[in-house]
């Protein structure tokens, strides 16, 4: 049975690592009937690069070229997918859809109506579930289960799209799990990056992942800053992330200058594999202050699964991702709380050592992927039999 994957985007950004690690995983999964293979977009922004594409075939992925699969709603574009989707389906050649996207989700759904009706699996990686425009209705009209990450969606998307709560389930997002950590290695990573930052050995670094945008509330971040800087003589903030364009000056450059802060936080910008692993062990604890296009925090669960403490607001879904007072401490977004649990921490380093290891422990019972692998093989097998 061949399972084609659906993802109307081409950038590296929001649910596409979640949806791209549950592929890898399926393909990997040995001796289960079924083959899954990737619809890569064909559509790309002049100028950028196909970062899905890119990821694909690092990950070695099965893939497949001949639709467009646009993010937004774009008529043409959508009625061609649909066509030539539903000659593959005619063909016999895919059996079941899944897909991760609204745009691929429509496609889907348009083409099951053009061909056969195969059945559709979607996986819903949103944050909330937004009101039902006919066309996203009409999509989960013809969808015969529904995957989220989190469990109070559940009721939402069975009351906006008249959906049978068993046709509503529960899965956590997968996460490429690093591998075992010694503390040597910990140790020579600090000492790396404090070389590279001119830092003494007694500073403690404290790091933030996040794509530099007005949207990420940046203010909090430096009047938490502020704030450490006159309790926390060694605090030094590390940015891992790169600036949207024009936007540098404004949200970091002069209100850390204003504040008088300006050298206590580092800007490392983007870092990829090995280099942005390296700079995660280097430091003391990980900073999470708003979800961002991925609502899962994948950034906070690679740091977790790396055995960082983390420190974190409670926006989004971030309370169901750190155990309070035993993988690190959540807290609301104030200035007040933020920086009294980051100097409980800064100045109990066996504690946060106990916490960055049952972090480490979570993160690998949680997101490691074999029961998400399971559950989705028996989904697959339950639709495809015309159960429930």
């Amino acid at each position: 049975m061949r399972v084609l994957h659906l993802y109307a985007n081409h950038k590296w950004t929001g649910p596409a690592d979640l949806a791209l690690q549950l592929v890898h995983r399926l393909g990997t999964a040995a001796h289960t009937g079924f083959e899954s293979e990737l619809a890569v977009a064909g559509f790309v922004h002049a100028g950028m690069e196909h970062a899905m594409r890119c990821r694909a075939e690092e990950l070695d992925l099965r893939t497949r070229e001949g639709l467009m699969l646009r993010r937004h709603f774009h008529p043409q574009s959508l009625l061609a997918d649909a066509a030539m989707l539903a000659h593959w389906i005619l063909d016999g050649d895919i059996q079941l859809l899944h897909c991760h996207q609204s745009g691929d989700h429509l496609v889907a759904a348009l083409a099951r109506s053009l061909s056969r009706p195969i059945p559709i699996v979607r996986s819903y990686w949103e944050e909330r579930v937004r009101l039902p425009w006919p066309r996203d209705a009409y999509a989960f009209a013809a969808t015969s289960a529904v995957l989220t990450p989190f469990p109070d969606l559940c009721e939402p998307l069975v009351h906006a799209y008249s959906m049978a709560r068993s046709r509503v389930l529960i899965q956590e997002p997968i996460l490429e799990m690093p591998r075992s950590v010694e503390s040597s290695e910990r140790m020579d990573a600090k000492a790396t990056l404090l070389a590279e930052l001119d830092l003494g050995s007694k500073a403690r670094l404290v790091g933030i992942t996040a794509r530099i945008q007005s949207r990420r509330r940046w203010d909090l971040l430096w009047d938490l800053v502020l704030e450490l800087s006159r309790s926390a003589p060694d605090f030094h903030l590390v940015v891992l992330g790169r600036p949207d364009e024009g936007v540098f000056e404004t949200i970091c450059e002069r209100p850390l200058r204003e504040r008088g802060v300006r050298d206590r936080v580092h800007f490392l910008g983007y870092r990829r594999g090995d280099a942005y692993r390296q700079a995660l062990l280097a430091l003391d604890l990980f900073l999470f202050l708003v979800p961002g296009s991925d609502p899962t925090c994948r950034a906070l669960r690679e740091a977790m699964a790396l055995g960082l403490p983390a420190v974190t607001s409670d926006l989004g879904h971030l309370k169901s991702l750190v155990e309070e007072g035993t993988c690190g401490l959540c807290r609301p977004a104030e200035v007040g709380p933020l920086a009294q649990a980051l100097r409980e921490l800064l100045a109990d380093p066996e504690r946060a050592l106990r916490m960055g290891g049952a972090a480490a422990r979570r993160a690998a019972e949680r997101w490691e992927g074999g029961p998400q692998i399971l559950q989705t093989l028996s989904l697959y097998e339950s639709v495809l039999g015309g159960r429930p």
